[in-house]
């Protein structure tokens, strides 16, 4: 009987000292898996919580925000310390309207990869595409994107120009702003283009030249389809490693959330973008836009209402799917944004509207029915009118947005507030250059032109304001770019050369301040995408996304800064 009581409490004590020695050892790894960043200048974003001495995450999320003596203690000893040596901490960035697959589905020629995107020239481009061709000898076609609509007339670029370099395999390149396609005779002669070819739905043109020609650009989607969609198509693989090549430059700029803002239904892209978040190679918080069209809204807007049942109650999802993407006009360089106006470059025209109004509205109302968010490409004062005309009556709760928004009538800011519209900025676009100088005066003339971006107007009439690149448009792509003609309305330092002009800066009442530029590029960005609760700012309990940068862009030019690391759920997922 002993024998056994004396086992018994061996056996118990053994029993103990294993439970004891396990919960140690959960305790330690508790202890270890907190990360303490400290010694550094951290921007929170957070009114609640502006500045903190240092932060503290654990899972993925931010565990503390706050002093360092006190984060110390939340941490613990045995914590995993990060010396942030004085460097900058913002939230992560969220780009609120980027293509992060276009350089796919553009292909995988650009103009930038060989030529300045300061003042380039048409020989320029010619010796490109020749030294592309040598280098790619056995390729059976070209398909592009970069060229600039300001090296060229209104009537744009010619086939000849392509065909003196190469007249045997198609060549289509589309323009930097993705709205006009360059391309050779042989390419126009395999998609069947004639002068008696119609665009269809007449959204978009093509121009002829003095003989009555296919002239060689093609203006808006529908037009230039005519030409691409006799080119192979892209395919899920290809679009799987343009996902991830542009993920990892946007991570490289301290970005942790993005809107793809134009993904086709049921697409190899979107197919695409499922893949890579089902093998968890997704590291940002990703939004999908995905495409409306006059011709077939019903159905492309029932397919995005199904997806989005599909997904509703499945946990950590890596994709948001809540957006539908509309045109309402084109681009200014292009001649094919909507002005009230007409265009300085030619009396009596007014640019294109893609969509009637009746229909319009119909599609909208579609949308607001299954609960889907509204995004809308709009450039023009005209197209901006329009829009909130046919949004009059929807739910002001499902933050719908307009894109760009490049010259707004004065009366339409106090609608936006009114009806919870939520303005996308282009920040990266907003000071006088070569390229500007070049469009924007040629078509809105010198008073219209200085009127363009009013992102402070936004900002001070209460409306959700958010910044975006519209990546690969922006020929230099960087949030600190972004930030720093937000804040300056001129050509941004690290872009400023002796042979660069220094132009005034455009409308300078429309400068906000350097706060002002990052809560636009981080929680307004999140916020437009309903995503605020997840990320946007530094506040416990969010996820711990969040850039290094080793200047202070609070004061300090922020081109100038570079960022040193990036984290994303707390993972590195970036580190210069």
């Amino acid at each position: 009987m002993r024998k056994t009581r004396r086992a018994i409490s061996i056996l118990l004590a053994v029993m103990l000292m294993v439970l004891t020695t396990a919960c140690a050892a959960k305790d330690s790894s508790n202890e270890s898996t907190k990360t303490l960043y400290y010694n550094g200048t951290i921007f929170t974003n957070d009114k609640s919580n502006p500045d903190a001495e240092a932060v503290v995450v654990a899972d993925g999320k931010f565990a503390f925000v706050g002093a360092y003596e006190e984060a110390l203690a939340f941490a613990g000893d045995k914590c995993n310390k990060v010396d942030l040596k004085g460097q900058f901490v913002t939230p992560g960035f969220f780009d609120a309207h980027v293509h992060i697959a276009g350089s796919a589905a553009m292909g995988p020629f650009d103009f930038r990869d060989y030529v300045p995107a300061i003042n380039p020239t048409v020989d320029q481009y010619v010796s490109a595409l020749k030294k592309y061709l040598e280098d790619n000898p056995d390729i059976k076609y070209v398909r592009g994107t970069g060229w600039q609509n300001a090296v060229f007339d209104v009537n744009g670029p010619t086939k000849e120009i392509l065909d003196a370099v190469n007249s045997e395999i198609p060549i289509g390149i589309r323009s930097l702003d993705g709205h006009s396609l360059w391309a050779n005779s042989k390419a126009i002669e395999q998609a069947g283009v004639t002068p008696e070819t119609e665009v269809p739905r007449g959204e978009g043109s093509f121009v002829l030249n003095s003989k009555g020609e296919v002239s060689g650009t093609f203006r808006e989607p529908a037009a230039m389809d005519l030409v691409l969609n006799s080119f192979p198509p892209v395919t899920v693989d290809e679009y799987k490693a343009s996902i991830l090549k542009t993920q990892k430059m946007l991570t490289s700029f301290g970005v942790t959330g993005a809107l793809d803002a134009l993904v086709p239904t049921d697409s190899p892209l979107y197919q695409a973008y499922r893949e890579l978040a089902s093998n968890n190679e997704l590291k940002l918080h990703l939004a999908i836009a995905f495409q409306v069209t006059p011709d077939k809204y019903e159905e492309q807007i029932e397919w995005v209402a199904k997806e989005m049942a599909k997904y509703k109650d499945v946990p950590d999802q890596k994709i948001t799917i809540s957006t539908c993407k509309y045109f309402a006009d084109g681009v200014l360089e292009g001649g094919t944004a909507y002005l009230k106006d007409d265009y300085a470059s030619q009396p009596d025209y007014h640019g294109i509207a893609i969509w009637k109004n009746d229909e319009l509205a119909k599609a909208f109302k579609l949308c607001d029915e299954n609960g889907i968010r509204i995004h809308v490409h709009a450039i023009g004062d005209a197209a901006i009118t329009m829009t909130l005309d046919c949004m009059e009556g929807l739910s002001t709760e499902h933050r719908n947005a307009l894109a760009h928004v490049q010259l707004v009538d004065e009366k339409d800011f106090v609608r936006f507030k009114d009806m919870g519209i939520v303005a996308v900025v282009p920040p990266f676009w907003a000071f006088n250059s070569e390229e500007t100088m070049g469009s924007d005066l040629r078509y809105l003339g010198d008073e219209r032109a200085d009127q363009v971006y009013p992102i402070k107007t936004f900002i001070d009439n209460g409306i959700a304001t958010a910044a975006h690149s519209d990546y690969p448009v922006s020929p230099e792509f960087s949030p600190l770019i972004g930030l720093e003609t937000a804040i300056t309305r001129q050509r941004p330092a690290s872009q400023t050369t002796d042979t660069t002009t220094l132009y005034q800066p455009l409308n300078i009442n429309e400068a906000i301040t350097a706060e002002q530029a990052i809560d636009v590029f981080t929680y307004q960005g999140a916020y437009a995408n309903s995503m605020e609760n997840i990320t946007g700012t530094i506040t416990v309990g969010k996820s711990a996304d969040f850039a290094v940068i080793d200047n202070n862009i609070l004061e300090t030019p922020a081109s100038l800064a570079t960022v040193t690391a990036t984290y994303y759920e707390g993972e590195k997922v970036f580190s210069k």
